[in-house]
């Protein structure tokens, strides 16, 4: 049987690799990181190029819908990624899967077994998607192209090919690459700042008005929260501390004073550690409810989940106690430098209408650490807000629900 591939699916398979390397290399420029641009074009080349060293023939039915399938996960997948290094792991995703539709036309490792004239179209078609990306002339560019994908998958999928198509070392490839992408879309799930399909959550308020939130995190500490406290109200603006447990146990006046000065506090687990997260149940956020209620006579309806990661487990939990998961951004690294303007900076930076900015008072729940840089950073950033014309408001009237539950111990007895 001929397994010369027709002009139709060459032109699937240019079209196939530009989406698969474009659209990571796009993001990249659109974020104005040129270096990761043409790292993230090389990533897709490579995964292009190994994929299609284990496939000796031009695709049949199951292998293109494969290939198709994990270009379409990766482009699906990188909006919801945070920058740096994940966009190459995406682009090396989205380059394996072109290469593994694709296939090549002959057995062997000369050059031309790779390299074809439709690959030269291919990555300057590219490249033409990373521009139009990052022009943002066209709004909704990633699921424009994940559309093109699917087309794309319809186009690849032509007459079943040869069974030896693809060698026995192909096929373990194949499995490792399509696990691994599985593996990293369930790792963007947990740490995206908004992938909702874990679980439902808050990522920002309305982008209509020119307000924006400030929130705290890993509190109540000693030498920051309630001097902070201080300076919110200087400027006519109320916070949201999103409080650990146990430092909440350590710390409850400090927790009272800040409702009795009309701040919000929410809760944000109780050991703000790296393994708890991951328990089915759940138990830190109902030992954090009881913390705070104990401390402060009120029961929070805000939650935050350390390091921002999450499971669908943990998102059920939420909702079954009637609260909202909120996750924020932007952030500035503040627990990493004593450099208050760069902090500052980084903020006002990326805020744009509706923002919930995620500054940190303390740090994994630990009272005494030095968090005085927000002490000087906090000023500059209420009066570059007010610059640019943004009002900050509390977390409660941005997102329009409310902060506060009723009894915590009969939410918790009911799980309501």
């Amino acid at each position: 049987m001929s397994t010369r591939p027709t002009l139709s699916r060459r032109i699937a398979a240019a079209a196939l690799t530009a989406i698969a390397l474009g659209v990571p290399a796009g993001r990249a420029l659109a974020e104005q990181r040129p270096g990761e641009f043409l790292r993230a074009l090389v990533a897709g080349l490579v995964g292009l190029l190994v994929l299609r060293l284990v496939a000796t023939r031009p695709g049949g039915r199951v292998r293109s819908v494969l290939g198709a399938a994990l270009v379409v996960m990766a482009v699906w997948l990188l909006p919801q990624g945070p920058p740096g290094i994940i966009v190459l792991v995406i682009a090396a995703i989205g380059g394996a899967g072109a290469g593994f539709g694709i296939g090549r036309d002959r057995a062997g490792l000369s050059w031309r077994a790779f390299i074809r004239p439709d690959d030269a179209a291919a990555l300057g078609a590219a490249v033409v998607v990373a521009w139009v990306a990052n022009t943002r002339s066209i709004i909704h560019v990633w699921e424009l192209a994940a559309v093109a994908a699917g087309a794309v998958l319809v186009l690849t999928t032509g007459r079943v090919e040869s069974p030896q198509s693809v060698a026995p070392a192909g096929r373990v490839v194949t499995a490792v690459v399509t696990v691994f992408a599985v593996l990293v879309a369930c790792w963007i799930g947990a740490n995206s700042m908004t992938a909702t399909w874990f679980s439902p959550m808050v990522a920002n308020g309305p982008t209509s008005r020119d307000e924006v939130a400030i929130t705290f995190d890993d509190g109540p500490n000693d030498s920051t929260t309630l001097p902070l406290a201080q300076i919110l109200e200087d400027h006519g603006v109320r916070g949201t501390f999103f409080l650990v447990g146990k430092a909440v146990v350590q710390r409850p006046a400090v927790v009272r004073e800040l409702v009795a000065r009309g701040h919000l506090i929410a809760n944000h687990s109780y050991l703000h550690d790296s393994v708890s997260w991951l328990h089915p149940s759940y138990p830190e956020l109902d030992r954090a409810q009881r913390a705070i209620e104990d401390a402060s006579g009120t029961c929070p309806a805000f939650f935050r989940p350390p390091h921002g990661q999450k499971t669908p487990f943990m998102g059920r939990v939420v909702t079954d106690r009637g609260m909202s998961m909120i996750i924020g951004g932007p952030t500035a690294g503040d627990w990493a430098t004593n450099d208050a303007d760069l902090v500052a900076r980084r903020i006002l930076g990326k805020v744009h209408k509706g923002s919930i900015i995620v500054l940190h008072d303390g740090l994994d729940g630990d009272p005494t650490v030095d968090r005085t840089v927000l002490l000087r950073a906090v000023p500059k950033i209420l009066d570059g807000l007010q610059a640019k014309g943004l009002k900050v408001v509390g977390l409660d009237e941005l997102i329009g629900r409310s902060g506060w539950l009723g009894d915590c111990a009969a939410v918790v007895r009911t799980g309501a």
